[in-house]
């Protein structure tokens, strides 16, 4: 999935676009934290084979319970899918490529994501970028229905109420918390996204931000990031606001120029 950006710079308090970038950003999902340990998580691009490791051996996950739900929620948390292109040889994802990364963790991990979609359908789904959340679903899950969120790890530690490890559900301490905040700090970098995921029971069907609060937190999803970017055209002075305006990204430029001169939504 390509996104168009917009390099542009500014002259005289007047925006000046520079040229026009498409960029696709491609994921891998390279480990699991959990409470109680770290899974690497080893495949090439999207592809569905791949191996386990937890203290550097490859292992049978089935009775690694808190890792098992995180490779069950990823596929809850997609709504992309994986498809082998024999002429590229490779898998490649249809759909976003964030959730095709999810998707092929899943399937690295032994789940039959169609299987467990089937088993678990989906009442509700969204997100709520103002609280950190990126992705969220609300599933049924017997007589309780299960909502889960995933994004901003430090924010869904604030709002958690219990951790699920080895030990099951337990109350989430203030040690605890730090510890974990900690760790997702130490895992972010410029090339490195970690998010946060957690549940919750809920008696609704549909997601509103009032289910967001007494989590039970899960752990992290840790995803390497590679961005590809290919300029393809430039812009002609005279026509750059026209052009901005016809191409739907004008809203975007006063977004950028609003961060850029410290206005907030």
């Amino acid at each position: 999935m390509w996104d168009k950006i917009l390099a542009f710079s500014l002259e005289n308090d007047r925006m000046k676009i520079d040229k026009i970038i498409m960029q696709k950003i491609d994921y891998n999902l390279t480990a699991v934290v959990t409470p109680d340990a770290t899974y690497n998580v080893s495949g090439n691009g999207y592809e569905p084979r791949g191996q386990i490791r937890k203290g550097g051996y490859v292992i049978d996950t089935s009775n690694e319970k808190p890792f098992l739900q995180a490779a069950q929620l990823s596929t809850i948390l997609s709504d992309a899918s994986l498809e082998y292109n024999p002429t590229t040889k490779r898998t490649e994802v249809v759909g976003d490529l964030f959730e095709g990364a999810l998707l092929a963790f899943a399937s690295r991990a032994g789940i039959n994501s169609g299987e467990f979609q089937k088993k678990h359908p989906v009442l509700d789904s969204g997100s709520f970028p103002l609280l950190g959340v990126k992705r969220a679903r609300i599933i049924k899950n017997g007589r309780l229905n299960i909502a889960l969120f995933i994004g901003d790890g430090p924010v869904l530690l604030d709002q958690a109420k219990w951790i699920f490890s080895e030990a099951g559900v337990t109350s989430i301490t203030d040690e605890i918390r730090k510890k974990l905040k900690d760790q997702s700090h130490a895992l972010a970098s410029r090339d490195t996204l970690v998010l946060g995921f957690a549940t919750r029971n809920s008696s609704k069907n549909v997601l509103t931000d009032r289910i967001f609060g007494d989590l039970i937190f899960n752990g992290f999803f840790v995803l390497i990031q590679t961005v590809t970017e290919i300029e393809v055209a430039e812009v002609e002075p005279q026509s750059e606001m026209g052009a901005v305006k016809e191409m739907g990204w004008f809203q975007k430029i006063l977004e950028i120029l609003g961060r850029r001169f410290g206005r907030r939504e």
